[in-house]
């Protein structure tokens, strides 16, 4: 088989491993054409096959042992696969779906209650962590858990008091990448229906928690117009929100800026003038007072 260097193939089936051991690097057809043999070989549910090359006999170990490692590539693809590791040489690292941006649209979907849009978007998102030489199935766990942990904390921010962390135990043993997905969509429309059935009261807070997330960067925005748009009336409505969260719907906005605030501080790139604008506060010094009585820091002093 063109001698030219070492080779060895794994075929696995779940109960069964063969390998393959070639004196010579394969071309792609080749190796294609070996795989189809290997995998016609076993009958399995899910067969598998990768590769791992040895410069020396008693390097085959090594490179079987590397064949095998690849196996989580089913992970994600449980159809039969060939895989072939990169050429390049280059290590890529695994990608971060779940970046604070990712995180504030997912908040303001949820908050303008678009169920569908709002499972497309995060099964769009986790299928950028389909591409196995990038992504190990431990990392496509942890970005899951992340952005469920991230939906569960804007519906507690909207209200929603039966949404509760995520912990590593409840995605760890997730069989395949299909089972996350599935549990992620169930969390996500559980916490959604759950919102539905507040009381109407509930459901007033609710409509006003999502508005001001919505709004809070609109240096215009004003309590007597929240109201309208949530048809009542401004006493009501702040009576109401006061009753039921223990906050002024004036400080809950205050909230929402400066926790926001905190966020683009993180980020060296946003000057701190910028900031204050970003979160609805054009008078930068007055946003600095307001920002030290939230945090106990200066913008400044909070970003060293």
């Amino acid at each position: 088989m063109e001698p030219e260097k070492p080779l060895c193939l794994c075929g696995m089936d779940g109960r069964n491993c063969a390998a393959l051991v070639a004196c010579a690097p394969l071309t792609d057809a080749r190796r294609q054409s070996l795989a189809q043999v290997l995998l016609a070989a076993f009958p399995g549910e899910r067969p598998f096959v990768t590769w791992g090359e040895a410069d020396r006999p008693d390097a085959v170990p090594r490179a079987l042992e590397s064949a095998l490692a690849q196996q989580s590539h089913a992970f994600f693809h449980p159809q039969p696969h060939f895989y072939a590791p990169r050429d390049d040489g280059i290590i890529h690292s695994a990608p971060n779906i779940c970046t604070p941006a990712f995180a504030a649209e997912l908040a303001r979907l949820i908050e303008q209650r678009q169920v569908d849009r709002t499972i497309r978007f995060l099964r769009e998102g986790l299928q950028r962590l389909r591409e196995p030489a990038e992504c190990s199935p431990e990392h496509a766990r942890m970005t899951v858990l992340r952005m469920v942990n991230a939906a569960a904390k804007s519906f507690a921010r909207v209200g929603l008091k039966g949404a509760a962390a995520t912990g590593w135990a409840e995605v760890a043993e997730l069989p395949s990448f299909a089972a996350l997905l599935d549990f992620a969509e169930r969390a996500v429309r559980a916490w959604f229906d759950a919102a539905q059935s507040l009381d109407e009261s509930g459901r007033c807070v609710y409509q006003i928690k999502c508005e001001i997330e919505r709004d809070y960067a609109d240096p215009s925005f004003s309590v007597a117009r929240l109201a309208e748009r949530v048809h009542l009336s401004e006493s009501y409505a702040g009576n109401l929100f006061k009753r039921r969260t223990g906050m002024t719907i004036g400080a809950y906005l205050n909230a929402v800026r400066m926790e926001r605030a905190k966020e683009l501080l993180n980020d060296p790139a946003n000057k701190v003038a910028e900031v204050g604008q970003r979160v609805g506060i054009e008078n930068t010094d007055y946003f600095a007072r307001r920002f030290k009585q939230y945090t106990g820091k200066t913008p400044s002093e909070y970003r060293r």
